[in-house]
């Protein structure tokens, strides 16, 4: 676009020059009209010659003392024929769109002197015509230069941004493989230093009984239950290194509060102190997140329930009460979600009530060990 926009730079300058000296030549042509051998040599030149130096300048030559030198080189032609003054108006061209605006007004008062005070207010006009067209042209080309810049800015900026993107990619992709590495070494260095001893001392253990198991009997039930002790040690330690692999679910007050904002059946009521949940052990949150869920799920299937109400109570127990308005039942069966709850509980040692008398009611309550209550205690 930047090629195009200079050709039509330049030939939009090209015009205007060439309607000058069209009426440059007009006046010689009126002047030396029915007398074509008074036209001399000399003037013959100056108009070539003039003709050539337009061409150059347009063509190959480019600056301001060019300008310059042109304009003095036309002022004396205008001197010796007063017809080359019309070529003012071609030096204010040159002025206005090299230099700044005002200075279009020197080439006309330089050619002021050379040429007949009748011919004023030709020249004055003419260089007031080219030298808008000039600046005209100059804005336009300013403006298509500026542009340019911008869309070379924004190339660059793009490439820039397209290169930052693939190092960091490639950083990133070193990253994830560096995290893998590092966790392949630390899981292989725990089933050495753990597992892989365990299962050594076992080993040994069940070799030593099968040599003593006819001499020695008594020793080698002995050693047969410490090969026992540490075989199940080793699966503890593999049990334990496959859920420290495995993701973590949602175990804040955050995670219930969600829930209750997700529930489409009708509003929940929820009653919840963050602070005091969060300071409840992970397991006892997991069980209680997990109860809300499927108390939630269920009602959304069976209770057509317009009213939930949910308070979660977090001390020395961990007390959670649902309750809604739906459809009851007289006769509870518990299917794989009520199991479910009653399971996690009992696996910490709490108890869980269902009603269905008055809508649908739930009730579990999960004591919380007297350690983990003297720890909390102590972080306080």
């Amino acid at each position: 676009m930047g090629v195009e926009y200079r050709g039509r730079s330049t030939i939009a300058g090209s015009l205007v020059k060439a309607s000058i000296w069209i009426a440059v030549v007009a006046s010689l042509a009126q002047r030396f009209a029915g007398d074509a051998e008074a036209v001399t040599a000399p003037i013959l030149a100056m108009a070539l010659g003039g003709i050539a130096v337009e061409i150059a300048g347009a063509r190959f030559i480019e600056g301001r003392w060019f300008a310059l030198a042109k304009t003095a080189l036309f002022a004396g032609f205008a001197a010796a024929a007063p017809e080359f003054g019309l070529l003012a108006a071609s030096a204010a061209y040159d002025f206005a769109y090299r230099w700044p605006v005002p200075s279009a007004a020197v080439p006309p008062l330089l050619f002021a002197f050379v040429v007949p005070p009748a011919s004023w207010v030709v020249l004055g006009l003419s260089s007031a015509l080219a030298a808008a067209a000039g600046w005209v042209n100059e804005r336009h080309e300013a403006g298509e230069t500026r542009h340019r810049s911008a869309i070379d800015r924004e190339r660059t900026a793009r490439y820039r941004l397209e290169q930052a993107q693939r190092r960091i990619e490639r950083m990133s992709g070193e990253l994830v493989s560096a995290t893998e590495r590092a966790e392949r070494t630390r899981i292989a260095q725990e089933m050495h230093d753990g597992v892989g001893h365990r299962l050594t001392g076992a080993l040994m253990q069940l070799q030593a009984v099968e040599r003593l198991v006819e001499s020695q009997p008594d020793r080698a039930r002995t050693m047969l239950r410490n090969g026992i002790e540490a075989l199940q040690a080793a699966a503890d330690s593999v049990r334990e290194t496959v859920y420290d692999l495995r993701p973590r679910p949602e175990s804040g007050a955050h995670a219930i509060r969600r829930l209750a904002a997700e529930c489409r059946v009708c509003p929940v009521e929820l009653s919840l102190d963050d602070e005091a949940f969060a300071a409840l052990p992970e397991s006892h949150r997991e069980a209680c997140i997990a109860a809300v869920r499927e108390l939630l799920t269920n009602a959304a299937r069976h209770s057509r329930a317009s009213r939930i109400t949910i308070r979660i109570e977090a001390g020395r127990s961990l007390r959670l009460v649902y309750r809604d308005d739906g459809v009851g039942t007289s006769v509870v069966r518990e299917g794989i979600g009520l199991h479910g709850i009653r399971t996690r509980a009992e696996a910490l040692g709490g108890t869980v009530g269902v009603s269905g008398h008055d809508g649908f009611v739930v009730r579990c309550v999960i004591p919380v060990r007297e350690e983990h209550e003297r720890d909390t205690s102590r972080n306080c």
